[in-house]
């Protein structure tokens, strides 16, 4: 079933009255309106957003173009190395059903590239900031967050679960959370590995219970990349089954 909502008829919030409003019991969300911008900071900010926004599918086609060439071109040791590689991706590999590459997790190697400063520099821009409203003990998790709408690009998820740009981990220490997402990703040679040592993976019932069980939270934007397709200006439209 698909629901429609015109932007229309929702009333603007005034400008002079930053936005201050819960998410749920345990998040909170700011508008722009509320932050300060320091000075010079814009172009960094404008670079790393432009990284942020065309990140995916830059790499997504760099790594295609990758692929292909050194089935094309490579020598046999290249082609033979691909090919297993390929076939390791489809059928043997379930490290996205596990959220990642627990070895950087336990080097701290994940844990860097999330809080790496491309990825805040990004988050300041809009800005996007998450506060907590209430406490979340580590020892009464794990948690389900969940993140709408998805959004073209999913900035709000990706920011907050799938990085550490807004400082999850200072705001709720002690959890580790795995950003989930469309299996399609983690097909994709090359690009899948940098997904996966940011701690991604994939989407499945048998994903969210085999992290949650084993005490670890998960990110979640509903709607994925059906409502992610049909995103446009001043209209939202919902996919429920």
């Amino acid at each position: 079933m698909t629901v429609e909502k015109n932007m229309d008829s929702i009333k603007p919030v005034d400008d002079a009255k930053p936005l201050d409003a819960k998410l749920g019991h345990n998040l909170h969300a700011a508008s722009p309106a509320a932050a300060t911008e320091r000075p010079g900071s814009r172009g960094l900010d404008r670079c790393a957003l432009m990284l942020y926004l065309t990140f995916p599918l830059a790499n997504i086609a760099a790594a295609g173009c990758l692929t292909f060439w050194a089935l094309l071109r490579g020598g046999l040791k290249v082609r033979s190395g691909m090919l297993a590689y390929l076939c390791w991706i489809c059928f043997f590999d379930r490290t996205p059903e596990r959220g990642g590459y627990n070895f950087c997790w336990r080097t701290g190697i994940t844990q860097k590239l999330r809080a790496s400063f491309f990825w805040k520099w990004a988050a300041r821009y809009f800005p996007v900031r998450l506060h907590a409203v209430a406490p979340l003990p580590p020892d009464q998790g794990p948690y389900i967050f969940v993140c709408h709408p998805h959004g073209i690009f999913g900035i709000s998820p990706m920011t907050h679960f799938g990085t550490d740009a807004t400082d999850f981990s200072k705001i709720f220490p002690g959890i580790q959370v795995h950003l989930l997402g469309h299996s399609a990703i983690f097909r994709i040679p090359f690009f899948r590995e940098w997904v996966l040592m940011h701690g991604h993976g994939s989407v499945g019932r048998s994903t969210c219970q085999s992290l949650l069980r084993s005490g670890k939270s998960i990110g979640l934007a509903p709607g994925g990349a059906r409502e992610s397709l049909e995103s446009g200006p001043k209209t939202m439209k919902l996919f429920l089954r």
